[in-house]
């Protein structure tokens, strides 16, 4: 009950008072159980996405190669595990601007949720990963197949989600900085109504579709349909 708890927390952004609970459920798990366990694994993923969220980079980084070497011990490097704790290790090189070590996490995240769930949405999001890699690198080109791959899974499995909001906002942006505008705008304007209907204008999700929407219509010829998305991301930044 207490890492259900801890994951609950940290979903609702208590990161101080999910890191206490991961905390005890560690020394409660490591004290009982000797050698290597998946249970202890499972701590140990939750702990270490709470300490990402604090930005505590590499104490995150430390909690998920742990439970990577245990679970590789236990059940060999490709187990479904894995998936999630590599995918946590592209998050942390990404906060570090390794965007390059991110990406072949990602990839190998990817790679995982197709050998172990192919129909899951899990491999929509992995991909989206995969493509901001690329877009960070200002590689639209490379990211336009991960990104329109990942929107059509989520799409299907999670038609309103703000999740496939966020990534239909991000291939709209990779699909305008390429000219493909008319392509571009109903992905960037869907994408903004999903994320800002689930975390409001101020979230940056929300925030980079409107700079995405204001980018399309600027590099358009439109800079009358630009302005109302630079005004309102000009009023959420000073609230």
């Amino acid at each position: 009950a207490k890492i259900h708890l801890a994951n609950l927390l940290n979903h609702q952004q208590r990161y101080d008072e999910a890191l206490v609970l991961f905390e005890q459920a560690l020394a409660t798990r490591e004290e009982s159980i000797k050698g290597d366990n998946a249970d202890v694994t499972e701590v140990l993923i939750g702990m270490a996405s709470t300490l990402h969220n604090l930005g505590r980079l590499d104490d995150a980084e430390a909690a998920y190669e742990r439970g990577f070497a245990i679970n590789d011990r236990l059940f060999g490097p490709d187990n479904t595990y894995n998936m999630y704790i590599v995918n946590g290790l592209g998050k942390v090189a990404e906060s570090r601007g390794d965007y390059q070590l991110a990406l072949g996490h990602y990839e190998d995240a990817a790679r995982l949720v197709r050998m172990h769930f192919p129909d899951s949405p899990d491999l929509g999001i992995v991909l989206s990963n995969v493509g901001k890699s690329h877009a960070l690198m200002n590689h639209c080109d490379r990211a336009l197949q991960p990104y329109a791959d990942a929107v059509e899974i989520l799409s299907t499995h999670l038609p309103n989600h703000w999740r496939t909001g966020a990534s239909r906002a991000s291939y709209g942006r990779c699909l305008a900085e390429t000219g493909e505008f008319a392509a571009a705008e109903p992905l960037i304007l869907e994408g903004l109504d999903a994320v800002t209907r689930q975390w409001g204008a101020e979230h940056a999700l929300a925030q980079q579709a409107m700079s995405a929407a204001e980018y399309l219509y600027e590099a358009w010829g439109k800079p009358e349909n630009a302005a109302p998305y630079r005004v309102t991301r000009q009023v959420a930044e000073q609230q």
